[in-house]
């Protein structure tokens, strides 16, 4: 941590001997996530710096780990966007080191809030594009940062210029190195804007997309309209910006990076879809050329953001259908495949699918080969009227290799669609009677076309 909040003073005849010889302890700082933070003074130059050391009883633990690291990550590189090794000591007993005392870039940017909301999109701009290029040379060594937000953000003086650099790599993912993010048995993260698979257990390999999520949410909690004094959950399509003629293109960025799917793969393409949508500096050279095309950039660019905002809504729309459906579904097919062998049916099972057994079955068939039940209904208020949804199953032999049940998703006062589809015994999803290849999400897609219309969408389940 760099400056910030002076906390009760604390022993300094437990600092490293090696670190008191070249340096002069100030007082305390607030501590980092894995070290106690000292404002120091270079005995030979007058540098003033800060001090990380780990806590008394870090010896052997993750913080030991976590401070070696963020030596091994800094002293290999030279980037003004990542904060300098001023000095260190390698010592397994007492290892140190010590960066250039900065600004903490949410106490610098409080600071500047009264400006024009002009000035501070270009601000917010600036400092968010010189941090991704210092990430771009992380990614492409193959290291994330993962803790970025606003703590880990300090602006640095270069005469009557500010430089926002990047601090605390304590928890950087390395790939093929230890994970260093567990603390006494206990996870530690990110709350400012962590993945969501995050809050659930480790990922297994994170990717470059995780900085881009930080980042992108960097930038929107530096523009918000009324900046939160505690981290909350960010939702890119509630979050209200500072009016400027191009909050929604922030949001698009915004809204792009909360999906890892289809979202910017590394700090490269964050910035070049920043450019795309016209959210970063323009730089130009002598006198402005003719004809002037600002406005037509401005037009493709906000079309630009027109459309991911399009296709985030109507993705986020899709994941809570799915969430929505996807437990009555395997319950529907388990109760389906079980009736049809008891009945005799000729049925091979292969993972995923099992029978859940069930006394007696779900319903009886009437029919040795067709034998419809509706399992819910789904019944709903919107704008133009009342509709139902139904979610039904029957019972029809197919193609060799898929089992012998058809389900279809069917609409009443919104339209009159229909769904049908079955499975291959391996579980594949697929079209019915034509039995093509679908995306797992396709049952879904009659409930996105309704999620997706104004108004209210309530469901209740009879």
């Amino acid at each position: 941590m760099h400056r910030g909040r002076v906390v009760q003073p604390k022993s300094r005849a437990k600092l490293p001997a090696s670190a008191q010889e070249r340096w002069r302890i100030g007082e305390p700082l607030g501590d980092s996530g894995q070290s106690s933070c000292w404002r120091v003074t270079s005995i030979t130059d007058g540098t003033r710096g800060v001090l990380k050391v780990p806590f008394p009883n870090g010896a052997n633990k993750p913080q030991l780990a976590r401070l070696q690291r963020e030596m091994e990550i800094l002293s290999q590189r030279a980037h003004s966007a990542i904060v300098a090794l001023l000095d260190y000591s390698t010592d397994d007993a007492q290892p140190w080191l010590v960066t250039p005392e900065g600004i903490p870039l949410n106490e610098w940017w409080l600071a500047r809030r009264e400006a024009t909301s002009a000035d501070l999109y270009l601000e917010a701009s600036e400092v968010v594009t010189t941090l991704a290029r210092g990430l771009i040379e992380l990614h492409d060594d193959g290291i994330i940062h993962r803790d970025i937000k606003p703590e880990n953000v300090v602006i640095l003086r270069d005469g009557e210029h500010a430089r926002a650099v990047l601090i605390d790599f304590g928890v950087a993912y390395i790939q093929d190195e230890d994970r260093l993010t567990k603390l006494d048995g206990r996870s530690v993260r990110n709350d400012f804007a962590t993945p969501p698979a995050a809050f659930y257990g480790p990922i297994e390999e994170p990717g470059a997309w995780w900085d881009c999520l930080g980042l992108a949410w960097l930038w929107a909690w530096m523009l918000a309209e009324h900046i939160p004094r505690r981290h909350l959950p960010f939702s890119w399509k509630h979050h209200r910006l500072l009016k400027h003629p191009h909050s929604e293109n922030l949001r698009a960025l915004v809204a792009a990076c909360s999906n890892e799917d289809t979202g910017p793969r590394n700090a490269n393409e964050l910035l070049q879809l920043a450019r795309r949508l016209r959210l970063t500096p323009t730089s130009e050279s002598g006198a402005r050329q003719e004809p002037d095309f600002t406005e037509a950039q401005n037009t493709v660019a906000s079309g630009l953001a027109q459309q991911i905002i399009a296709t985030q809504t109507r993705t986020e729309a899709l994941a809570s259908a799915a969430a929505l459906l996807n437990h009555l579904y395997s319950e529907l097919i388990a109760d389906m495949i079980e009736t049809a062998a008891n009945s005799g049916l000729p049925i091979e099972l292969a993972p995923p699918w099992s029978i859940i057994p069930r006394t007696p079955p779900m319903t009886p068939l009437t029919h040795p080969n067709v034998s419809q039940l509706t399992l819910i209904e789904f019944t709903g208020r919107r704008a133009i009227g009342d509709f139902t949804i139904r979610l039904s199953a029957w019972y029809q032999q197919g193609s060799v290799g898929t089992l012998p049940v058809v389900t279809a998703i069917t609409t009443e006062g919104c339209g009159g669609t229909a769904a049908h589809f079955t499975h291959r015994t391996d579980g594949a999803l697929l079209t019915h009677p034509q039995c093509a290849p679908m995306d797992d999400n396709g049952i879904h897609r009659v409930f996105v076309e309704i999620m997706q219309n104004p108004s209210t969408w309530s469901p209740a389940i009879h």
